[in-house]
């Protein structure tokens, strides 16, 4: 085997064009201007070709080269390759116009992206920003990307993560009225969204033990009931119940003090109830380098964190930032999942037939039992003598897990709707690993709460 052949192959990204007449095109050739981006990966746009040159002479990038092919098998690992995905011969591409034909070519780009996603021929796909209301038709009913490819890829709901450097943010009701928003806050929709984030964090983003805050649904969080009850009757509940399984939740917060303070500066995610009270802090922060992340999908999809943006488009004035930074978290995020994939589910005994037996002596009679290993529930939080709530831990500023040396995940399975505290059920952590089963704890109690780290060994991984 030849030493290239033992080389880790680069991950192909896919990339759809969005709506042509937006700022799609423009910050796609600024980010793989020059091919600079085959050293990390290789590129594929799913768009028209014809598109594209159009853009290129506009903002004058003419001095590197596109390669056209049919499917990815075809390519060119040094290029960037354009798939062509609707009829181009007579587009008309108007910088800055809404129309529907802009509309239906973006959704072209999408479903056959969408079909190579599906058949394993990309290992992420990056998707420029699109116009939800030219795209709709009888094959695309959907208010954005993140129901379409929850719909797609047949999950029941996914998380829309917004991610940086120095913010991650999800939402628990994402694309829907502002009106309709208290009916998706509820313990279910919750206790789903928070399983999503924490298996993300482990998974995609490497941190073993991750600290997420979490938002309150009314003005100052309530107020301990005087604004509102959802507090104590729901995202109280729901917390205490992954506190008493390990893992490290604290709130709720007022979103106002939260953010003007820099708090989240000092949690790996934070966990916001509705659309608004997550994006538009989320934007102001990090509006240039954030991205948008579907976590909960089987396959890896990001996107820019912002629109079409109409009024600059053909200008030359987009920002390429954010579609670079899409484009290396898809690029993370796949290297993570194929580093750490999830354990195969073990395949079921063969039935045994019921074949007579003859009874041993003794058999059946008053038989001495193996005791049982006795679990110890982890103790319940500390509670605050004022109000009686549980008393968080103060957090600690968690470090960018960028440039740190991999240790094994942990990974925790699906979090059962909240139990009341006498019955609230032991975490099961299972240690994710490639060729072993996880070893016995020395002690039974060691299984109802989180593995804790070996010493020297940091909370994130890469």
């Amino acid at each position: 085997m030849s030493d290239q052949s033992q080389q880790p192959s680069k991950p192909v990204v896919g990339i759809t064009l969005g709506d042509y007449n937006g700022i799609g095109p423009e910050v796609i050739l600024k980010a793989l201007n020059g091919n600079q981006l085959t050293k990390h990966c290789t590129p594929i746009v799913y768009g028209s070709m014809r598109v594209l040159n159009r853009y290129r002479n506009l903002l004058d990038l003419k001095d590197w080269q596109l390669q056209g092919i049919q499917n990815p098998a075809q390519a060119n690992l040094k290029l960037t390759n354009v798939i062509t995905c609707f009829p181009d011969n007579q587009t008309e591409v108007e910088p800055g116009t809404i129309t529907p034909e802009a509309g239906q070519a973006a959704l072209a780009c999408l479903q056959r992206a969408t079909e190579d996603l599906k058949a394993g021929l990309l290992d992420a796909l990056v998707t420029a920003p699109i116009n939800k209301h030219t795209m709709q038709s009888e094959a695309f009913r959907f208010p954005g990307h993140t129901e379409y490819f929850a719909n797609a890829f047949e999950v029941r709901d996914s998380l829309m993560f917004m991610v940086s450097e120095t913010l991650r943010v999800g939402v628990v009701t994402g694309h829907v009225p502002l009106g309709r928003v208290r009916a998706g806050v509820n313990q279910d929709s919750l206790t789903r969204r928070l399983t999503q984030m924490i298996d993300s964090l482990k998974r995609d983003f490497g941190i073993v033990k991750p600290k997420i805050a979490v938002l309150g649904l009314n003005p100052h969080a309530g107020e301990n009931g005087l604004l509102g009850q959802e507090e104590k009757d729901i995202i109280n509940p729901v917390m205490e119940n992954f506190k008493k399984k390990g893992h490290l939740l604290f709130g709720p917060f007022s979103t106002d003090g939260f953010f003007a303070a820099g708090h989240y500066r000092q949690f790996d995610a934070v966990l916001a109830m509705y659309h608004d009270q997550g994006l538009t802090p989320f934007k102001m922060i990090a509006f240039d380098s954030g991205v948008n992340f579907t976590a909960g999908l089987p396959v890896v999809r990001t996107s820019p964190d912002h629109g079409t943006a109409y009024d600059i488009a053909g200008k030359g004035e987009a920002d390429e930032h954010s579609m670079l930074a899409a484009i290396f978290t898809a690029i993370d995020i796949a290297k993570n999942r194929a580093e750490n994939p999830l354990p195969k589910s073990p395949t079921p005994p063969a039935p045994v037939q019921n074949q007579p037996t003859k009874a041993q002596p003794g058999e059946g009679k008053n038989q001495p039992q193996e005791p049982r290993e006795h679990q110890e529930s982890p103790p319940n939080p500390p509670r605050s003598e004022a109000n009686g709530q549980p008393a968080a831990e103060p957090p600690t500023n968690t470090p960018n897990p960028q440039g740190r040396e991999s240790v094994k995940l942990y990974e925790t399975q699906p979090v059962d709707p909240p139990a009341p505290e006498s019955e609230a059920p032991a975490a099961v952590v299972t240690e994710v690993v490639e060729t072993q089963a996880a070893p016995e704890p020395e002690h039974p109690a060691e299984a109802a709460r989180d593995t804790p780290l070996r010493e020297g060994e940091s909370e994130k991984v890469k």
